[in-house]
């Protein structure tokens, strides 16, 4: 019995790791769980020499990473998980984490080295006579060699990749490469082949109840459709994927069914259907498009936050470290002038050594309670903040909504040419003020001043010249976003934006060779 609850207990934290990894892969929550989970496993797998665990929660931040498009830190993990396989001895480790860096160095647009990487891996793969990950791969090159330009070396990659899946009955993984030979079938005007490997993809999309893959598929099949001008099958198809992603609320392909109807009416000569459905496309895509910037814009002042409270709690650990190991010192250096009869002096300094060193201690622990409390209150602010705007969103698109609909209602009721002919005019006036609305930049500006009030405080204590405008930029700048999405937050030109930096660095007396980005995250 006492052997058994032994190992138990010796194999108690990597069941924890593994557990953390389990949770980190789940495909309902965010990237930035997976990240949370996956680090808190690497340190913890690290800690315990856990090599299995660490390289599992390497692979899985890397995956969060690269979702968020977070494409350096990516590429880190993967690097460390190769590195980890070789420690294992693991080639299936090693060839998965080069499948990985290929995979980051595409999004990169660096074809040389994501080929390399795919290639490395298939050859390590290919020693392994692992069936699934050779097709895999070769679907990968054959992406890699498609966007060099040999378009038909690359569909023949295609088309051996998903025979070695199919063939050895991987049906979803077969879907990528047939999908990518469908499309290649299509853009060379090859029709009826490319409609029949579409409707391949929707037969295992329905097999495997993938709702996100059939509504893509029928969109695909659609497209066919309409390319040979059988408008009816088409529109019929496009109405079968918004019904479904509608009720799935897959909300890209809502867009994309949106924006085929409009071209397929188009085409048909129906301008009026056409329109109604470009319009709805541009109100969708414009909420969406403001959803997706307000998560993105959120998710990075938090991170920006944690990290700043992060590392001020690794000063603070390493302080309570450094004062431990004097604390060992000191007792050590007791004995020693013990053995040389001064134990009245040394019991004397010993204590009082001891008082301050507790003392340090009790602050630094009441330091940190603080620190963790201020990230708790600045993340739950960031929240209410999210649900406070997400509300006032609501309500605007609601109303604007309201708006459209009734107008539609007037333009289906009325039968005059002349006079639907104007309604519409008046429809179109009424999104484009719409789209003119500078609502949500006001909101975003009071969050920036909120969020970076003791930055501003000193910041304006420093350099008294600066404006209201030059504030915000600088809170802008700290955030570390581009010109390009400060341009769009501001509502500006780029060159706006540069001729605004320009004046900033003059007011901040920046030499040149001063990165202004720097100054400002660092400025205290």
């Amino acid at each position: 019995m006492f052997l058994v609850l032994s190992v138990n207990a010796f194999n108690a934290p990597n069941l924890v790791i593994d557990s953390l990894n389990l949770k980190a892969e789940a495909s309902t929550i965010s990237f930035q769980e997976k990240i949370s989970l996956s680090e808190d496993a690497f340190e913890l797998a690290k800690k315990n020499g856990y090599l299995k665990g660490q390289y599992k929660a390497a692979i899985l931040a890397g995956l969060g990473y690269m979702g968020l498009n977070q494409l350096e830190k990516a590429i880190h993990y993967f690097k460390t998980a190769y590195r980890i396989g070789e420690q294992m001895g693991s080639p299936t480790a090693i060839a998965e984490a080069n499948f990985h860096m290929g995979e980051v160095y595409y999004l990169l647009k660096n074809l040389p080295q994501a080929k390399e990487a795919f290639s490395e891996s298939l050859s390590q793969f290919e020693q392994l006579d692992s069936i699934k990950w050779l097709g895999v791969l070769k679907n990968a090159l054959g992406v890699i060699i498609y966007a060099e330009g040999d378009k038909e070396k690359g569909a023949a990659m295609y088309k051996e990749a998903y025979d070695i899946l199919s063939q050895a009955q991987y049906e979803v993984e077969a879907q990528s490469p047939l999908n990518n030979l469908a499309d290649h079938y299509f853009h060379q005007g090859k029709i009826e082949q490319a409609q029949l490997a579409f409707e391949k993809v929707l037969a295992i999309d329905r097999k495997y109840k993938s709702a996100y893959g059939e509504t893509l598929s029928l969109l695909n099949l659609a497209w066919c459709y309409r390319k040979k001008k059988q408008y009816d099958e088409a529109l019929s198809l496009i109405q079968e994927s918004l019904c479904i992603s509608e009720d799935k609320e897959i909300k890209q392909h809502i867009l994309l069914a949106h924006t085929e109807l409009s071209h397929t009416y188009k085409e048909m000569k129906n301008f009026e259907s056409a329109l109604l459905h470009a319009e709805k496309y541009n109100v969708l895509k414009d909420s969406l498009n403001l959803l997706q910037k307000e998560t993105r814009i959120n998710d990075l002042m938090v991170q920006f936050e944690t990290e700043k409270k992060e590392k001020q709690l690794a000063i603070s650990r390493q302080e309570i470290e450094n004062l431990q190991q004097q604390k060992k010192i000191e007792w050590l250096t007791a004995y020693f002038i013990l053995g040389i009869s001064l134990l009245s002096l040394l019991a004397a300094f010993l204590f009082i050594s001891r008082h301050k060193v507790k003392r340090r201690l009790d602050e630094i622990e009441l330091q940190n309670q603080r620190l963790l409390s201020e990230k708790l209150q600045q993340q739950l602010y960031s929240k209410t903040q999210d649900l406070t705007n997400l509300a006032l969103d609501i309500s605007r698109k609601n109303s604007f909504s309201n708006e459209v609909h009734q107008a539609l209602l007037d333009i289906d009721r009325t039968s005059n040419f002349d006079e639907r002919k104007k309604k519409i005019q008046l429809l179109l006036k009424l999104t484009s003020n719409h789209l003119r609305m500078n609502e949500d930049a006001q909101e975003f500006q009071i969050n920036i001043e909120t969020v970076n009030n003791d930055f501003f405080n000193k910041l304006e204590s420093q350099f008294s010249g600066l404006t209201a405008n030059d504030k915000h930029l600088c809170g802008l700048i700290r955030l570390n976003l581009s010109t390009k999405d400060i341009a769009s937050i501001k509502n500006i030109s780029p060159k706006s934006v540069e001729m605004g930096r320009y004046r900033l660095r003059k007011k901040l007396n920046l030499d040149p060779e001063e990165d202004l980005s720097d100054f400002l995250q660092n400025f205290n």
